[in-house]
């Protein structure tokens, strides 16, 4: 039994606000495995952000040491700052244009195997243009979590 997920895409042209609504019944095993590809991608990126976050800590902590010099603390700081460097650069790979390229191509394969042929909704420059930066993650999760969601509607 699998469950249908009726989901509003809000949108926005020329400061106005819009919303389509579609119907989504069915994921398959390629849909589910690109997912799972995404969300990996986006663990990845989470703990490079967690390592950073640390190597700010530990330079924060030298920072305040008591009794140590401007100099030592410098030189203290200096692995962790080379460090940060290093996963910056990291990081930023996550957020290039062909992850979000992946994002929609997830998109598209869901509208394909459910029969949407919206022309706008399946055009990378509306989503790109045309939606906020959260509404693609929110689609993709919705479409990916419907059949384990009790307020959906069932198909039998």
């Amino acid at each position: 039994m699998r469950n249908e997920l009726e989901y509003t895409i809000e949108y926005f042209e020329k400061g106005k606000d819009y919303s389509k609504r579609i119907l989504i019944s069915r994921i398959n095993m390629e849909i589910s495995h690109a997912y799972e590809a995404l969300i990996k991608e986006h663990n990845a990126y989470a703990e490079v952000q967690a390592d950073i976050q640390d190597e700010i800590a530990k330079i924060a902590a030298i920072s305040v040491e008591r009794g140590t010099g401007l100099v030592e603390k410098f030189k203290l700081a200096s692995p962790s700052r080379d460090k940060i460097k290093e996963l910056k650069k990291r990081a930023a790979s996550f957020g290039s244009v062909e992850t979000i390229e992946k994002r929609f191509k997830l998109i598209k394969m869901i509208f394909e195997v459910n029969g949407i042929e919206d022309e706008k909704l399946n055009d990378i420059n509306f989503w790109k243009k045309n939606v906020d930066t959260q509404e693609p993650w929110n689609f993709i999760f919705a479409c990916m979590t419907k059949d384990n969601e009790e307020d959906t509607k069932k198909k039998e």
